[in-house]
């Protein structure tokens, strides 16, 4: 039903601009109380809708709830636990801190170990110790 480009599907674009309108709608409020005259006023409000464009193109993933988490970068290479890991807790990855889970079948993870990150599950990274031994 819904046509996609690049990733934009129009249920993308019509969501939105459904959430634009109650500020397109709050601006006709301030412009005709600001009483600036038609050709202002119509000149404020072209600008305001081509911000509203413009901005569309950066923001557009947002908009995308049935694919939270495509559009980020997730690391990858290898972390350190900042805390004990068992089974979930934050490891450090270029200075950033992300949440983690072991991966199944290996042993918890100490604070202050390094940890291959395998794979993700939304933003949480699956992680195993480098010196992973299975617990199975």
């Amino acid at each position: 039903m819904f046509h996609r480009l690049n990733g934009v599907t129009t249920k993308i674009v019509l969501r939105y601009t459904l959430l634009q309108i109650p500020e397109l709608i709050l601006l006709i409020i301030v412009l005709i109380w600001l009483d600036l005259g038609f050709i202002l006023s119509t000149g404020i409000f072209i600008l305001w809708l081509a911000k509203d464009i413009i901005l569309f193109f950066f923001v557009w993933q947002a908009y995308d709830w049935q694919n939270k988490g495509k559009y980020i970068n997730l690391p990858e290479g290898e972390a350190e636990a900042v805390e004990n890991l068992h089974p979930e807790g934050y490891v450090e990855v270029q200075g950033e801190l992300w949440r983690a889970r072991i991966k199944e079948n290996t042993r918890p993870v100490a604070k202050g170990e390094k940890v291959k990150i395998c794979d993700r599950r939304g933003l949480t990274l699956i992680v195993e110790s480098i010196n992973t031994r299975s617990t199975m």
